[in-house]
């Protein structure tokens, strides 16, 4: 789904020092400029072009303005160079800085030097990578032709070069590609200013175009392994002759030798598409067309199909937004109830759990911690039957469970974990997961995303010093393991616990350097979006929940428990609510 981005200044003062708090519902509270980062970004996509007789300064200022104008073209930007420059020219990737500072020109070498803070990249497929402020500079070379001045180099070649305030004009959509077991859809987000903000054009085809070459080149390289790329045929491909769209009342998406497929490729080829390409098109509906011709999906459609056809391959319905927290050896409810069963009545020592009920007429099945340290197990069972220990020992993090998936995820120091359980909560196979590159440090928190697809993981070397990383599961033939990582928290943010607001937003509690605070932080799963806000509670918060749709966050200070009320913090059941761990149902 695309939305405009969001360029999270309250991040960037992380890095900074710079501090603003703000309490609310953090899927709904909008980021709180506090510093201007940069003034005079175009707001149209008017042509700008070297005017005869323009300074060295003015050619590569209104070169730097033309990088963020026409939206899929970059026409204008061209304009500015050489002959041979253009040559080697892209604009297919983007490099965003935090601001941009052009340097006084150096005469002798005939050079500026444009230089910043190093907020991001995207690559060509509008994957968008952090680059946590590491300070980069680019040498632009002129030289006059025909009198008149020209770039002719820039060193290292950035792409597009734009600010913070520029990329606000991109937009971020959804890439879907099935996972390996072809059950359900995963999301890839990705960036492109094509049908963003500075487009005047009402014509979508472009964008559609876009996003189908986008699952043409299949999925970023850390979720390669977690998904399947093989929907489209072979045919015609291979021999050049790729899908084409043509947005109108019903969208036509001609793709060369799709009546080849077979009906279940057919129908995984449209619930892609469709997922995809629905906010694209006209919302009439789409067929896919082979030569010309109508490529039947299913009986009695006719070829049209819409988003709403395939819901039963998107993630997993979520569950009830039940909460649950220890008090004592108890467990529970939101209410201040003990739940029926032993894990009520405080049978086990528990110091956190997670609990889950994939079958809404079957039982809670549970997950707990016994114990700290060296000696801290993991249990398995469920709400009736009680618990049983797996040979987990030295747990690190709370459990998280991927109850339609029959998981129980859990980090003991360095190592990761995934316990496969029966419907019953029974244990029935342990494994460790093999990481890509671990960051190293311990595994404070393991949280399993609402579709089962990707995982955070937090890494501490010290008190508050967590690092807060995303990679994809690798399901299929053989164990589990974890893709690449990618870090989602700016410079400045620690990280001591982290939930999932949907498959592509996270909701993390933590603290900003140079702060005795404590702070709540949502993001999106590339590290767009960053926000921050002020949690005011007693105690330091320990542990947080929050559930898919963002309900309401929870939180343990200490030994109480605190729920989100709109803009504040407030105990659960009026006065000081004693508990600690809460968890929503996963």
């Amino acid at each position: 789904m695309g939305r405009r981005a969001a360029v999270l200044l309250l991040a960037l003062l992380a890095a900074s020092g710079l501090l603003a708090g703000c309490t609310g519902v953090p899927t709904s509270s909008s980021p709180q400029a506090i510093e201007q980062l940069h003034v005079g970004a175009p707001t149209t996509a008017q042509a700008i072009h070297p005017k005869p007789g323009d300074f060295p300064y003015q050619i590569v200022q209104k070169y730097l303005q033309a990088n963020s104008i026409e939206p899929g073209q970059h026409l204008s930007a061209q304009s500015f160079l050489t002959t041979a420059a253009k040559s080697r020219w892209n604009d297919q990737t983007v490099t965003i800085l935090r601001e941009r500072v052009v340097s006084t020109f150096n005469k002798e070498k005939g050079t500026f030097t444009v230089s910043g803070r190093l907020y991001g990249t995207l690559d060509r497929d509008g994957v968008f990578e952090s680059g946590d402020d590491t300070q980069v500079s680019y040498v632009f070379k002129l030289v006059q032709t025909n009198g008149q001045y020209r770039i002719a180099q820039i060193s290292p070649v950035p792409g597009l070069l734009l600010t913070t305030e520029e990329f606000q004009q991109y937009n971020r959509h959804v890439l879907y590609f099935f996972d390996n077991s072809n059950r359900y859809l995963v999301p890839d987000p990705r960036w492109t200013d094509i049908g963003g903000p500075a487009d005047p054009s009402t014509d979508r085809t472009a964008l559609a175009k876009w996003l189908v070459n986008g699952l043409l080149a299949g999925p970023r390289a850390s979720l390669s392994k977690a998904v399947s790329s093989d929907t489209f045929p072979a045919q015609g491909v291979d021999q050049g002759t790729g899908p084409t769209v043509v947005v109108k009342a019903v969208t036509d998406v001609e793709i060369p030798g799709s009546t080849q497929l077979d009906p279940t490729g057919r129908l995984r080829l449209a619930a892609q598409l469709s997922q995809t390409l629905d906010e694209a098109t006209s919302g009439n509906g789409m067929q896919i067309t082979d030569g010309g011709k109508v490529v039947p999906i299913s009986a009695g459609n006719g070829g049209v199909f819409q988003a709403n056809d395939f819901t039963r391959f998107l993630a997993p319905d979520s569950p009830n937004p039940e909460v649950y927290y220890l008090s004592g050896h108890s467990v529970l409810s939101e209410l201040g109830k003990p739940i029926v069963g032993p894990l009520g009545r405080g049978a086990y020592p528990l110091t956190s759990l997670a609990l889950s009920r994939p079958d809404p007429t079957g039982p809670l099945l549970v997950a707990g911690v016994e114990g700290f340290g060296a000696s801290a197990r993991l249990d398995v069972g469920n709400q009736g039957g009680g618990l049983k220990p797996v040979n987990v020992t030295g747990v690190t993090s709370r459990p998280s469970l991927a109850g339609a998936r029959h998981e129980v995820w859990v980090g003991a120091g360095t190592k990761l974990y995934r316990v496969t359980i029966s419907a019953t909560g029974a244990a029935e196979q342990v494994d460790q997961v093999s990481l890509t590159q671990p960051p190293g440090g311990t595994l404070r928190a393991v949280r399993i995303s609402p579709d089962g697809a990707r995982i955070a993981l937090v890494f501490a070397t010290g008190a508050h010093n967590g690092q807060l990383y995303v990679g994809a599961i690798v399901r299929g033939s053989g164990p589990a393991r974890i893709g690449p990582l990618d870090q989602v928290n700016p410079r400045g943010a620690s990280v001591d616990d982290v939930g999932w607001l949907s498959p592509l937003r996270l909701f993390a509690i933590g603290h900003l350097a140079g702060s005795t605070d404590s702070f709540a932080f949502d993001s999106d799963i590339d590290g767009t979006d960053w926000q921050n806000h002020l949690v005011s509670v007693a105690g330091t918060p320990d542990s947080v929940t929050d559930t898919p749709g963002g309900t309401a966050a929870w939180v343990s200070a200490g030994a109480f428990v605190w729920k989100q009320d709109g803009t504040e913090w407030k105990p659960p059941t009026g006065g000081q609510t004693p508990g600690t761990a809460p968890v929503y149902l996963e």
